[in-house]
């Protein structure tokens, strides 16, 4: 597509003008956009049992941490961590978390909604690494209800790499899952 847009831009500018003066047409990437390892749009998702490959963990700290593939690829995987006592966040309850001050830094957040992407093994590690991270810089999440399932709804999340150049935004994600039950295997 870029080098359809050069050569219109040459045919053009036949006159002389330089390619720096030419803007990119509305509705296609910006060249800073086509570096980017994710959608600018991910519209609408829904995690609850059995939809989108998900699970929900509880740590016995109380953290919990949802993961979500991506269906538009599935090496992109959505996260959603929240630590009591951590940012704005006090005892997790059903509530509203606005992602605002500290919960737009990994390093301070209690609500925590970043989306990992291109996850592709490496040989010396055993889980797969990300090429980028995309962390959310606005947005709400609302927790309906924390116990025997997690209900919560992800809305207007805008996200963006660190360095500020790739964006994307999820209009919504609504979450509805039982925590994952792990067994130990019995000992004989």
């Amino acid at each position: 597509m870029t080098k359809l847009i050069v050569v219109l831009a040459a045919i053009a500018c036949s006159s002389g003008c330089a390619l720096e003066e030419l803007e990119t047409p509305p509705g296609l990437p910006s060249e800073a956009a086509t570096g980017c390892t994710l959608d600018q749009r991910l519209g609408s998702l829904d995690a609850r049992d059995g939809s989108l490959p998900a699970s929900l963990e509880v740590r016995d700290s109380g953290a919990v941490q949802v993961t979500l593939r991506l269906a538009s690829d599935p090496s992109n995987r959505l996260r959603l961590e929240l630590y009591p006592h951590q940012g704005t966040v006090g005892d997790l309850v059903p509530t509203s978390y606005a992602i605002a001050g500290p919960e737009r830094d990994y390093q301070t957040c209690g609500v925590c909604v970043y989306v990992e992407t291109d996850l592709h093994p490496v040989a010396a590690v055993r889980f797969p690494v990300p090429t980028d991270y995309y962390f959310a810089r606005s947005g709400s999440v609302v927790i309906h209800e924390m116990g025997d399932r997690f209900v919560a709804e992800l809305q207007d999340i805008e996200l963006s790499t660190v360095e500020g150049e790739c964006t994307a935004t999820l209009d919504r994600l609504t979450i509805d899952l039982a925590p994952a039950v792990t067994a130990s295997p019995s000992i004989p």
